[in-house]
């Protein structure tokens, strides 16, 4: 199957341009909604850094084919929370539901990003899963071997996503001077940003890592 170079460009810019539309409070995103929207063209790049993720950092390499149902199966969860959010809102718009879609879904990308540069070089690098920084960080905090599985991957997913909506968080911060970290949207955004992200990172990547 032949790569279209010009079809991969596209791919690029729009994966870019909603990223640099998507901020910490998404109802003050001000982009078009084309711009928000997730198609076939835009997940081609999603799919690479999944492929790489699940490649580098579980450790799993099932093909292709399989790549490609779980990052739509992943992306479309993550946009679908947004249509959630729509829907227990006060003032629902689909607007502001693809809005909110947008966030959770470069909220996933971005940590996907970080596992690989975190957990991902250092697999590769070492062969051991105890070797990387995130089993470093909670073994130190809890001691070996002192925790299940379930709940240490649950930790690792929570440790990834922190620096994910942290360069969000940065990013809204120099998009808007006068924005607060400590405002009640904020802190909303980045508490349902962390835990859909978590089980996201828990079921797709961290599952079986130990």
């Amino acid at each position: 199957m032949s790569i279209d170079p010009a079809k991969l460009l596209e791919s690029v810019y729009q994966f870019l341009e909603a990223l640099k539309a998507v901020r910490i409070c998404p109802d003050r995103i001000d982009a078009p909604n084309e711009q928000l929207n997730v198609n076939i063209v835009s997940l081609a790049v999603v799919v690479v850094i999944f492929a790489l993720a699940r490649n580098f950092v579980a450790g799993s390499n099932p093909g292709f084919a399989s790549d490609i149902f779980a990052i739509i199966v992943s992306t479309m969860a993550t946009f679908v929370t947004g249509f959630i959010i729509f829907v227990l809102s006060r003032n629902p718009t689909t607007e502001r539901a693809k809005k909110w879609g947008a966030f959770f879904v470069m909220t996933w990308v971005i940590s996907l990003i970080v596992a690989i540069l975190l957990d991902g070089i250092a697999i590769w690098n070492t062969q051991n899963p105890a070797a990387t920084p995130t089993s470093k960080i909670i073994d130190f905090v809890f001691g070996e071997d002192t925790l299940a599985p379930l709940v240490k991957n649950a930790m690792r997913a929570v440790i990834i996503g922190i620096p994910a909506l942290a360069i969000l968080l940065i990013k809204t911060w120099i998009a808007d001077p006068a924005f607060s970290a400590l405002s009640k949207c904020s802190i909303v955004t980045l508490a349902l940003g962390l835990c859909m992200n978590t089980l996201m990172l828990l079921l797709f990547l961290y599952g079986n890592f130990i």
